[in-house]
């Protein structure tokens, strides 16, 4: 990746890539058979919650904040 101008490894890239597929709504079980892992708990690992984006989705329920 570094040859190509990337300044991320591969595992880190395989993180960015879950994360982005679960914002996007895409079923954890696609996820997890994209990624090739045996376990859904691994898949669940590999995505983190972005604050930013949870935010956004929360401010789309108000009522539930107050």
């Amino acid at each position: 990746f570094r040859s190509a101008g990337i300044k991320a490894s591969a595992h880190a890239i395989r993180h960015a890539f879950a994360t982005r597929l679960m914002e996007h709504e895409i079923p954890i079980k696609t996820i997890s058979d994209v990624l090739g892992h045996k376990s859904i708990s691994t898949t669940f690992i590999y995505t983190k919650i972005d604050l930013k984006h949870l935010r956004l989705v929360a401010r789309e329920w108000p009522e539930v904040l107050s």
